[in-house]
């Protein structure tokens, strides 16, 4: 085996060691929050579930080819082109990176309108719109991957590519426009939407001459959770145009390079920042929230040590009875991850 293999073999098993299981528990740990805390079960907390489910479908399905490096053997034949179509080709991996994608700009969409025009959202924006959003993202995302379903098939040189599975496209313009197609529409088209409309809550937000000031909000308390939710929002899209860009332009890119080993290490590189990119977000939410945290140490804490998680749930009972006494729609805001 020479280094150049060495080193791919490194990157595979970081993958499959470290990334995928840290994505699996932190992305689960984000369901069961959520889900174990009622106040929490908010129209935009059920986005960060749609999203979190999304990006344990990115690491399960962006590793499902690595059990036949080590052992197994890949089928061939129509066997294996249909193994490669809908598991091995990272079919479903790539379905719920697109459902991630639209899933942020839906979450810059609620908090557009919740702290831009925050006397409107709430007649704007209800629970069947949310459910309807998540419907449509998950719809467009298979609809946006029927392509990879009809070109992806098994790969008869695996030796000399290091990968089972290929895209046997009829003609390279036709490769060409659906690279180009994921570069515009999974890359630049929803983070330039996502950094127009950040840029206008931060001007409502931090703006000197902002017309949405803590004066418009029934507290300083509720202002305070709209800057520390739209922080941990913006620094997820953040992290997701750095990781999402290189794979993006790698793709077109080798269309008009031709490819050698340093390019196929490259582009590994950049399958394992998208693999990053779906495991970091519960990093963010612990870093950025209070309750996220607090809700992580029920959970860690509910069999050894009962008595915290009552003491924590009467604590988190309490401030929500008092945020609802000082204001009836309080609840609306400090219900994210924003305390």
């Amino acid at each position: 085996m020479d280094s150049e293999s060495k080193t791919i073999e490194i990157i595979r098993s970081i993958q499959l060691a470290i990334i995928v299981p840290v994505n699996l528990i932190g992305n689960t740990l984000v369901c069961i929050v959520l889900y174990r805390t009622p106040q929490l079960r908010t129209p935009m907390n059920y986005l960060l579930v749609n999203l979190a489910i999304s990006d344990i479908m990115v690491a399960f399905f962006m590793t499902a080819d690595q059990p036949f490096f080590y052992g197994w053997e890949h089928p061939s034949g129509t066997t294996g082109d249909y193994l490669c179509k809908f598991i091995t080709g990272k079919l479903f991996s790539w379905v719920g990176s697109v459902a991630s994608v639209f899933t942020l700009v839906a979450l810059v969409f609620e908090r557009y309108y919740a702290i831009v025009y925050p006397l409107r959202s709430r007649a704007q924006i209800t629970r069947k719109q949310f459910y309807a959003i998540i419907i449509s993202c998950w719809t467009f995302a298979f609809c946006f991957n029927i392509p990879l379903v009809v070109v992806r098939i098994y790969n008869t040189n695996v030796a000399a590519t290091g990968y089972f599975c290929r895209s046997n496209w009829s003609s390279d313009d036709i490769a060409k426009a659906y690279n180009f197609i994921w570069l515009f529409f999974i890359g630049i088209l929803p983070i330039t939407v996502m950094g127009f409309l950040y840029s206008r809550i931060a001007r409502s937000l931090w703006g000197t001459g902002n017309r949405v000031g803590p004066e418009q909000f029934t507290s300083q308390v509720r202002f305070k959770a709209r800057k520390r939710v739209t922080k941990m929002l913006i620094t997820i899209t953040i992290l997701y145009a750095l990781c999402w860009m290189p794979n993006l332009l790698i793709n077109v890119i080798s269309y008009y390079y031709t490819p050698s080993g340093i390019f196929s290490y490259g582009y590994l590189i950049t399958e394992v920042l998208v693999l990053l990119n779906s495991s970091i977000n519960p990093f963010v939410y612990g870093i950025q929230s209070q309750q996220f945290r607090n809700g992580v140490k029920v959970i860690l804490c509910c069999k050894w040590c009962p008595r915290r998680q009552n003491e924590a749930q009467g604590n988190e009972q309490n401030k929500l009875e008092l945020a609802n006494m000082r204001s009836p729609r309080a609840s609306m805001i400090t219900a994210g991850f924003a305390n």
